[in-house]
């Protein structure tokens, strides 16, 4: 099926997220990105990497931009808390290590 093209509609936030996320489940399985389901301990750095762009880039391509700015604002917004936690704490404590 290359070169086949397959079109859902954008994800805007107001429609069915249930049938939406059904059909992007497809669209990921046309893209290749099945093997996301469960990433094997064998399989390569880089191909786990490939996987998880085409993924990414697929659902960021299938939602409307007013819920694109609320998925970008929500990573930031983990990602500056990824960093005060590993800070304040270090490694350890967001890694899961941290003695209790």
């Amino acid at each position: 099926m290359t070169g086949a093209k397959f079109n859902i509609e954008k994800f805007d936030g107001t429609g069915d997220f249930g049938l939406w996320r059904v059909k992007m489940y497809a669209l990921l399985i046309q893209h290749g990105c099945e093997a996301l389901e469960v990433l094997h301990v064998d399989m390569e750095a880089k191909t786990k990497a490939e996987l998880n762009k085409k993924a990414h880039s697929a659902v960021i391509l299938c939602l409307r931009n007013k819920v694109l700015r609320e998925v970008i604002g929500e990573m930031i917004a983990a990602g500056l808390a990824m960093v005060v936690l590993v800070a304040a704490h270090g490694p350890e404590f967001v890694l899961g290590n941290a003695p209790l």
